[in-house]
Order: C-alpha cells, then structure tokens, then sequence
C-alpha cells in the first residue's frame, strides 16, 4: 500500500538504449514513489533488465535521465540497492557476514553490522540462521538473505530483477505472502522486474506493461492495483484480480484485439 506521496524517489525519463545498432528501449518514463511496490511486467526480451540496469547506474542510457529524488544520478552505481535472479551470497560467509556486506562496505564495524543484522533476522524469517552457510539454506531462505542484505545496503529503494523466479511454486507463494507484509511494515519502495501476472498482481500497487513485439521495448500500459483487502486466495479468485488480469493480458497482447476486431468487421 502506498503512501501517495507528491514527488517520486526514483525516474527514469524518456530512457531509449541500443545494443549494437539495434535498438533495444525507447522512450521509456517510468516512476517509483516512496513506500510503494511497482512492478514491470513483460514478455522475454523486451528489455526488463537493460532498463533496471539503467535504473541502477550500471549501464548509461543513450537518451534519457535517471533521478532520485529529484538529483541526476544516471550512470552511476551504488546509488540504490540491486538484487538480480540469482542471490549472489558468498558460500564461505555465514548469514550473518553475507547481509552485513553491505554495512561494512560503509564502513561500519564488524561487530556493529553483525548486530544490527540479528536484530533484522526474524523481521527477514531468519530467526537462528545467523552462523549458518548458503548452502544450509533452503531456497526460500536463501532468497531473504539476499534481500536482507539489500535492504541494508539501501532501506529507501530497491530494484528486484525477478527475485523469486528460481523457486518452486509453493515456496513461491510463501515469499510473496512474506514479502508484501514486509513492504507494507517496512515502507521500502521496490522496482521489480517479473514475467509472472499473478506474481505483479500479488505484489504491486502499480504495473508499467512493458511491450516490444520485435522492437524496441516501450511501457504500453500502466494499471493501479488498488485493492485493501488481503491478497490471498480470496483475492486470486476475486472479480477486480480477474479484471486486472484480462487487462493485462490484453496489453501484453495487442494482434488478439486486433484480430478480434477484423473478424467481426467480416461477419
């Protein structure tokens, strides 16, 4: 839920990039306000993570700026938290020492990062973890070391490039029940990335439909989930998810309307 701020954190405005000649987004302006989860939602290949690389200062656009609050920070790293697919935790680090990265890359002392990791530990569902190893961890777990060690990095914003698609679907279903009571207690703002429906609708308060049908990549759509009940199973089956639902998938594939419309010119 968000907090219906005036300015946003984070922008990316008119945001175009190529690879090798080929155009790769155009025109991309997207917007993340404080405390609130914004998903950007497309097929393959259209560009999601050039644009959060973009996002995140790793890569310089050819056109465009990326701000935060309201200060021009495009192409520069380290400005905002980024977790990517894979977790990225160092196997010979416990727990503890991989979240405290971040903290200690600050310059905080070892054992001031080790305790304000523990203190975050059961807010994280990693209550007793804190001396175990990466591969002690089940995937979930896994999963929410990494975004705890995001979150120290940056507790203001992250960017998420589909965190959770390497879980099986019921682990899945647990991290998203996990990460929404999360965002609502903590206020973080998150971008994420996801080619999941039911994942962005679960999740977001806003969804940016990202399209590229052989093009550049360009935001077709943007649609608020405006929704203060649970998002459970109730929710799932509920007339606004499925209306959400066609919504998107309408955006996400326009020759159906299209084709659609020709037929009933025919008849």
């Amino acid at each position: 839920m968000t907090t219906c701020p005036n300015k946003p954190i984070l922008q990316g405005i008119d945001l175009s990039q190529s690879f090798q000649g080929q155009p790769v987004i155009a025109g991309i302006n997207v917007e993340l306000y404080p405390g609130e989860t914004v998903c950007i939602l497309g097929k393959s290949g259209v560009g999601k993570t050039t644009l959060f690389n973009i996002l995140s200062g790793l890569e310089r656009p050819e056109t465009g700026q990326v701000l935060l609050n309201g200060k021009d920070i495009t192409g520069q790293s380290g400005k905002v938290a980024y977790m990517q697919q894979k977790d990225l935790l160092l196997p010979f680090r416990t727990v503890a020492d991989n979240a405290a990265v971040p903290l200690r890359l600050q310059g905080v002392s070892k054992k001031e990062a080790r305790r304000r990791v523990e203190a975050l530990l059961p807010e994280f569902d990693l209550a007793g973890t804190a001396k175990k190893y990466p591969a002690q961890l089940s995937g979930g777990m896994r999963q929410r070391a990494a975004l705890l060690r995001s979150y120290l990095f940056n507790d203001q914003i992250m960017l998420m490039d589909e965190p959770f698609s390497a879980l099986d679907a019921l682990t899945k279903n647990e991290m998203h029940r996990w990460f929404r009571h999360l965002a609502l207690n903590r206020g973080t703002a998150s971008f994420m990335v996801t080619h999941d429906i039911d994942e962005g609708l679960k999740l977001a308060d806003r969804i940016y439909i990202m399209t590229g049908d052989g093009k550049a990549g360009r935001i077709r759509q943007e649609i608020r989930i405006d929704y203060d009940g649970e998002r459970d199973e109730t929710f799932t089956i509920s007339p606004a998810y499925v209306g959400w639902k066609k919504q998107i998938l309408d955006a996400l594939h326009p020759k159906k309307e299209e084709d659609a419309a020709t037929a009933g010119t025919a008849e």
